[in-house]
């Protein structure tokens, strides 16, 4: 009897825990619009595109910077991809449109394939950049719009070549197309697209004279190719360190300071663990940027936030507190003793958890700065 009590309370547990995260942590849902300006190109097959891109992101995303949100993707005619709060279907926050031309859209053209990935690349990593803030991203226009814009280009690149690699062992569409030329390698012809497209914003200089050279400018007159250069230029930052994207997700959308002030608020907005990341973009800038002596969010020493008393201080007391803000569970989840569970105490255990991370990770420097002339080589 004791044997299968025991039983029973594991699995309970296991269950409990698997509710709480697909609970918590919801994969985002992808809905396109059905539409004939696909053309022969089904709903079904743009759907499967999207979520290739989607996972090549959020493979390497923390459960807690997973997105959790419904995208409308359909085909703009305005000319020009975009993303914005979807104001007509309280069901969905996003709504992404799509921009391609008529002759674009033959589902067995290498052509319509890349260019989709960077339209839709670019602006998924701009939910990346606004999920958490509950902000349009077209709402935002402050002097730092570029590097935001910067980085979505560097994003959309990045997982076109994330694609090239993974689709070596064969697609929804096969592992390539036929074409009068031959048979053309989806692998081959991404890597090739994602050069040619970097290719067309070419900057041989430093990343620190590109800002020397561009940054004032570009507060007052922002320019989409000067803006890509500066992008590219921080590609193998993240192709070597792919867990960078969790980073992203904290960028000081509102905050208008130049880069030397920008990237501090940047280092000091992120988790612990990611602020090598921030520290290696603001390297290449020529910018330092250090830990501030008065920390932003941390717990008391008298704050016990181990929810669950199990010693650790870990995302499952983290999905514990989450949970609590929903429904009524049987741990003590109010970590501040303010008499409601809320964000603040979610916060707090957020921000223990990273001490005991940072405490335990080792101090060797895990990011690899290269540059990109290094990445090429054989």
């Amino acid at each position: 009897m004791r044997e299968r009590c025991d039983f029973l309370r594991k699995f309970c547990f296991v269950w409990f825990l698997f509710f709480c995260v697909n609970l918590g942590y919801a994969k985002l849902e992808i809905i396109v619009k059905s539409s004939p300006d696909w053309g022969p190109i089904s709903d079904a097959d743009v759907e499967y595109l999207c979520q290739e891109i989607v996972d090549r992101f959020e493979e390497h995303l923390r459960p807690e910077n997973e997105i959790n949100q419904s995208v409308n993707v359909f085909r703009t005619t305005i000319g020009h991809s975009f993303l914005n709060l979807d104001i007509d279907d309280p069901k969905v926050k996003y709504k992404m449109g799509v921009q391609m031309k008529k002759e674009d859209i033959h589902l067995r053209d290498m052509k319509f394939l890349w260019k989709f990935i960077v339209r839709f690349g670019h602006e998924f990593t701009h939910i990346l950049q606004v999920e958490q803030k509950g902000l349009s991203y077209r709402a935002i226009h402050n002097e730092n719009l570029w590097f935001q814009e910067a980085i979505a280009q560097m994003g959309c690149v990045w997982v076109m070549k994330s694609m090239a690699d993974t689709w070596k062992h064969g697609s929804r569409f096969g592992k390539g197309l036929s074409t009068p030329n031959g048979f053309a390698e989806f692998s081959e012809n991404f890597d090739f697209y994602a050069d040619w497209y970097m290719s067309l914003s070419p900057y041989h200089n430093t990343v620190k004279e590109w800002l020397e050279r561009y940054e004032d400018q570009m507060r007052d007159d922002y320019r989409q190719e000067v803006a890509e250069q500066l992008g590219y230029k921080l590609l193998p930052i993240f192709e070597d360190n792919p867990e960078a994207w969790n980073a992203v997700k904290k960028m000081p959308l509102a905050n208008a300071e130049k880069m030397d002030r920008y990237m501090q608020v940047w280092y000091e907005a992120v988790d612990v663990q990611d602020r090598q990341y921030i520290e290696a973009i603001a390297e290449v800038m020529g910018i330092r940027v250090r830990a501030s002596t008065t920390p932003v969010i941390l717990a008391s020493a008298e704050i016990d936030a181990d929810v669950n008393n199990d010693g650790y201080i870990d995302i499952r007391d983290v999905l514990l507190v989450r949970r609590a803000m929903q429904s009524f569970i049987l741990y003590d989840t109010d970590i501040n003793n303010d008499g409601v569970t809320d964000e603040l105490d979610i916060l707090i255990v957020k921000a223990k958890a990273t001490e005991a991370i940072a405490a335990a990770a080792p101090r060797k420097r895990k990011v690899n700065i290269m540059t990109w002339g290094a990445m090429k080589k054989p």
